[in-house]
């Protein structure tokens, strides 16, 4: 053994503080006896065990040091050569195993009072060579590598105790790692283990105490040929540390297991990746609490055959309870052990499991409690056949209880499968799942939850291997936040994401994975608000001959909050794209969308927004082939008060995925359809609704109920150029605005597509606005029958859209009501240059006088008339197979907009009208009008 003492005076800012530090290295174990060379040879003997080191420390002086090492294992004796043939030579000799290392360390008196200890468990040894046979004959094996040691506390433990100041006791244990093989046929050493169960790490103080023990188990050792690698050490540690100090005091506890790496192999068995458990349960009477686990699992070992699997990653358990009279602060970080890798023929190893549980209770004081997780990866590969290892599972839970205050945030993460690439061909492992609880509650005060959970991604394929794919992810009210205080507060956000489809080549593309999130509460609150949001997983690229990208996963999120006081919603949801084609291959349709929120308030505002994205189709690279088409996307969003005074207030908003050309450029008449409905309903206050809809088909309807306020709906097309250079593209928004003094139900429709609206687009409307884009032949011609003067100025083979509008007087409805639709056609480029704009209106129908007030105005960069009308009689002459020139259209970023505003006081008063549009191109060149008006750019678009 090798002792070496050191003792230092340390000088602080205000005191002396002596320090004693003590070094003991174990002795390395005697080598074995090489065998003697004879017939047969004969076999060398195994190397002696390390020396166990165990010490114990304690002088008068405030800080005690102490670092034990286990000796290293003896080397294994060479076996004899055999003299003669027909005989075999001598197996070599194992490897002694390491030595254990253990001590204790006590210190005590005034001041800051530190203790220490750092234990290593000695090393395995190698193995000996076997001795060469004879000929016609076989050598020796080699002889296997050692285990590594353990590490430990000695009794009575780790101790530091001030009577007037700070007090310090750490700990650190690591095992020893196996021994590695060092001729084929041997196998590695086992890795130590590493453990505290034991509450043995004490910290007593009077203004703060610290206590943490750390515990590492050692890597398993590396086998060559057909020997069996060496299995991680587990590292365990269960309630191992104490900390005390005054009630005015502080306290800090910190407890950390590290599982050892198995070892790397050829053809023989894996060994097992070490586990690590970490629990820590405490209670305190302190001002101040600080708790923190951080626990890793060990990696699973590599393997380099033409069979077989790689290692696992190990698993994980972190679960920590702590409760104090006063603040808490806490932490929790774990992760499970990725996957070894596969060379060869042979898989990757599958990511370890991850499992947590962090409970926290203050019975004055406020308390934050903070996750940070992920399971373990798979393995990847680089070489050869085979697959990658799939992704580890999550399961996470989260209780903080508090008195002035409560906050819980959890970011959890499932393992992503292994990807292959390189020069490997396989298929790339799916992703894990990833579910759990969390949450918050306050006796006073606010109550917040921050909860995300992400799934795990598809590995990547090389050759004719298949993507992984991306796990589905469903989270159902999973988060809660309560206050229970009537002036306290509440909030929750929670974040759900799928897992993306893995890439791939001539095999099928990874699926991406569908994502729910759903949130659900009844409060008594001040003020409460929920978020919600999901995101679909990507499909997978492909890039081959043939086939498509993966499918994309699908997002719904919800919410439904109702409360006392302030009621506030936020709802988000964005699908997956599809996967890219390439080389050959077609993009894949992008997925559906869904977002619905809901939001009351018994006495206070209600606001409730809600936005939905369709996912992106896939677009088709370097081929004449069409992308995929763009996802359908749909938002529902609702408030209401019931308070005097109030605001209600919604917002749905609903944006369809684009789609590609077979020229690259995006096509909104390939997006998805959009549906948004906004509902504000205020007894006896302001409600105000919006709603927006994007895409091939949009429709968007708003009602608003209150006393005042307005209701707004825009239906419009899906493109946009955001400085893309673009071939041709028109811009379609169409809205419709009304006031509020009762019930106002407002409706708007755009297609781009020639779709043409419904009797149930208008149903029970009391103003609309509806517009179809590259209408149908037989839908002209019939809409034209009766039109002699439109006929005459307007072939219907030219004819760009038809439309519909008009509104009246709600049917509950009491003073002056107004209604107003605006129609924009941005041209962005210069295709309708020169060309003559013409509008026809046309069945005309009223109902009561029609209206009190009505104008119309109908504007270009060259044109500007309004006409305004005071009696029934002129409209339906205006309105009726009235065919208008609006000249020539200049293009290049030309706006071609028509308002109608109307007004009334009168209970039975509406009108509507329709109309057809067409700008005349030169002779043969309206098919290209056609195709521009529909040509956009498609951009990947992100939340603002």
């Amino acid at each position: 053994m090798t002792l070496v003492v050191l003792t230092a005076t340390c000088f602080g800012l205000a005191e002396r503080s002596p320090a004693a530090v003590v070094i003991e290295l174990g002795t390395t174990g005697i080598n074995g006896a090489a065998g003697a060379n004879q017939d047969p040879g004969q076999a060398g003997e195994d190397g002696a065990t390390g020396e166990t080191i165990s010490s114990t420390l304690a002088t008068a002086d405030s800080e005690n040091r102490l670092a034990v090492t286990g000796g290293t294992g003896g080397t294994g004796g060479a076996g004899g050569n055999a003299v003669s043939s027909n005989f075999a030579g001598g197996n070599g000799g194992r490897g002694g195993d390491g030595g254990n290392a253990e001590g204790s360390v006590d210190t005590s008196g005034p001041g800051v009072v530190t203790s220490f200890l750092n234990a290593f468990g000695g090393d395995g040894g190698l193995g000996g060579v076997g001795g060469t046979g004879g000929s016609a004959s076989t050598d020796g094996n080699p002889g296997n590598g050692g285990d590594g040691a353990s590490a430990a506390i000695l009794a009575p433990g780790i101790n530091a105790t001030s009577t007037n100041n700070e007090a310090n006791a750490d700990a650190l244990l690591t095992g020893g790692n196996g021994g590695d093989a060092i001729a084929a046929g041997a196998s590695g050493g086992n890795g130590g283990s590493a453990s505290a169960t034991v509450a043995n790490t004490i910290a007593t103080g009077v203004t703060e105490a610290d206590a943490s023990v750390v515990v590492s188990g050692g890597d398993g050792g590396n086998a060559l040929g057909n020997g069996a690698s060496g299995s991680g050490g587990d590292a365990t540690v269960i309630d191992a540390i104490v900390a005390t100090s005054a009630v005015t005091g502080n306290t800090s506890l910190y407890q950390g297991a590290n599982g050892g790496f198995s070892g790397s192999a050829e053809s023989g068995t894996m060994g097992i990746a070490g586990d690590a458990t970490n629990q820590l349960t405490a209670t305190s009477d302190n001002a101040f609490l600080r708790a923190t686990l951080r626990t890793e699992a060990g990696g699973g070992g590599n393997r380099d055959n033409a069979t077989g699997v790689a290692g696992s990653g190990g698993d994980v358990v972190s679960i920590g309870s702590f409760s104090n009279s006063g603040e808490i602060v806490a932490d929790n970080e774990f992760r499970g052990g990725d996957g070894g890798f596969g060379y060869g023929g042979a898989s990757s190893g599958d990511g370890g499991n991850a499992v947590g549980d962090l409970t926290l209770m203050s019975s004055t004081n406020d308390v934050d409690a903070f996750v940070s997780a992920q399971a373990g990866d798979g393995g990847y590969k680089n070489s050869g056949t085979g697959r990658g290892g799939d992704g580890g599972n999550i399961s996470s839970h989260v209780t903080v209880t508090g008195a002035t205050g409560a906050f819980a945030f959890s970011n959890i993460q499932a393992g992503g499968g292994g990807e292959v690439f390189g020069a490997a061909e396989g298929s790339g492992g799916d992703g894990g799942t990833a579910e759990g609880l969390i949450s918050a509650t306050t006796t006073s005060g606010t109550a917040s939850v921050e909860a995300f959970y992400l799934a795990g991604s598809g590995g990547s394929a090389q050759g004719s291997g298949t993507g992984g794919n991306g796990a589905s992810i469903s989270i159902d009210n999973a988060a809660t936040a309560i206050s229970n205080q009537a002036l306290g507060d509440s909030t929750v956000l929670q974040v759900v994401e799928a897992g993306t489809g893995g890439s791939s080549q001539d095999g099928a593309a990874g699926n991406g994975g569908a994502a729910l999130s759903r949130l659900n509460a009844n409060n008594t609150n001040l003020n409460s608000a929920l978020i919600s949001e999901s995101y679909g997983g990507y499909g997978g690229d492909r890039d081959g001959l043939i086939g498509q990208g993966g499918s994309a996963g699908s997002a719904s999120s919800e919410a439904t909050l109702r409360n006392v006081g302030t009621a506030s919603v936020e709802v988000y949801s964005v699908a997956g794209y599809g996967g890219d084609g390439m080389g050959g291959a077609s993009g894949s349709n992008g997925a559906d969308s869904q977002a619905i929120g809901s939001s009351t308030s018994q006495t206070m505002n209600a606001t409730s927004l809600t936005q939905a994205y369709g996912g992106d189709g896939g677009s088709t690279d370097g081929q004449p082939q069409a992308g995929g088409l763009g996802g359908n996307a749909s938002a529902t969003s609702f408030a209401q008060t019931d308070g005097a005074t109030q605001v209600a207030s919604s917002n749905a908003q609903s944006i369809a995925g684009y789609s590609v050309s077979e020229s690259g450029d995006v096509l909104s008449s390939r997006s998805g359809a959009a549906d948004a409905f906004a509902t504000s309903i205020s007894t006896g206050g302001t409600a105000t609704s919006i709603a927006v809809a994007e895409g091939r088909v949009s429709r968007a309807v708003s009602i608003a109920d209150g006393i005042n306020g307005d209701a707004t709906a825009t239906s419009g097309s899906a493109g946009t150029t955001f400085g893309i250079p673009t071939l041709d593209s028109v811009r379609v928004t169409n809205t419709v605005t009304a006031n509020v003094g009762s019930q106002s139900r407002v409706e708007s429709y755009s297609a781009v597509d020639g779709t043409p609206w419904s009797a149930a687009d208008v149903a029970g409307a009391n103003a609309f606005s509806l517009l179809t884009f590259s209408p149908s032949t037989f839908d002209v011609t019939a809409e034209l029958a009766t039109q002699p003067n439109i006929q005459n100025a307007i072939n219907v083979n030219d004819v760009l859209g038809i439309g519909e509008f008009g509104g009246g007087y709600p049917t509950d409805g009491s003073g002056v009501h107004t209604f107003s639709t605006l129609l924009e056609l941005e041209l962005t480029d210069g295709t309708f240059t020169g060309r003559d704009a013409l509008i026809g209106f046309y069945d005309f129908s009223s109902t009561g006088n029609g209206f009190e007030s009505l104008m119309l105005s109908i504007s270009a960069l060259q044109f500007n008339e309004t006409w305004t009308f005071t009696d029934l009689t002129t409209a339906e002459s205006f309105f009726t197979d009235n065919p208008l020139s609006l000249g020539s259209l200049a293009g290049n970023g030309e706006k071609l907009q028509m308002q109608v505003d109307w007004s009334s006081s009168r209970a039975s008063d509406g009108f509507s009208a329709s109309f057809a549009i067409t700008a005349v191109p030169e002779p043969g060149q309206f098919l290209a009008i056609l195709i521009a008006f529909v040509t956009l750019f498609r951009v990947r678009r992100q939340r603002a």
